[in-house]
């Protein structure tokens, strides 16, 4: 029986040595508490980690999502929690959604903030279609 065995890694590091595996919520927490977001690092540029956490957001459950948006605004990080809250509002649940928008915002100017990070790319509101109104109709 061999109790030292070598490990085998397939993850590498950015600079090609081998890493252990992580889930997809070891990976997000690991990105979101450990950047400040859009800001060049040595090894990746800010962007990239957005996109990664973006992605990952994707494939952890809500719920785990909005803790870590919880956490990460709570432990000082201002654009890191927008960014995830936008990532669960593309998941939908409008409870958890409302929840932890209202435990992760803390100040007036992180709304605006949010809609700008939500609309970065291009995204427009979605308008409800109750109808044709036009501003000089008269109202009855």
């Amino acid at each position: 029986m061999k109790l030292n065995t070598k490990p085998k890694f397939t993850e590498t590091t950015h600079e090609g040595a081998p890493a252990a595996r992580m889930t997809p919520e070891q990976a997000l927490r690991r990105s979101v508490m450990s950047c400040l977001l859009w800001e060049r690092e040595f090894y990746e540029d800010g962007e990239d980690i957005a996109g990664r956490i973006e992605r990952l957001c994707g494939e952890v459950p809500p719920f785990l999502v909005s803790n870590l948006a919880r956490e990460a605004r709570s432990s000082g990080l201002r654009h890191v929690p927008l960014l995830l809250l936008c990532g669960l509002i593309k998941r939908g649940n409008g409870a958890l959604v409302a929840e932890t928008i209202e435990q992760a915002i803390q100040r007036a100017d992180e709304l605006t903030e949010l809609l700008a990070i939500y609309w970065r790319k291009g995204k427009t509101p979605q308008v409800l279609s109750l109808g044709t109104y036009s501003p000089t109709e008269e109202r009855r």
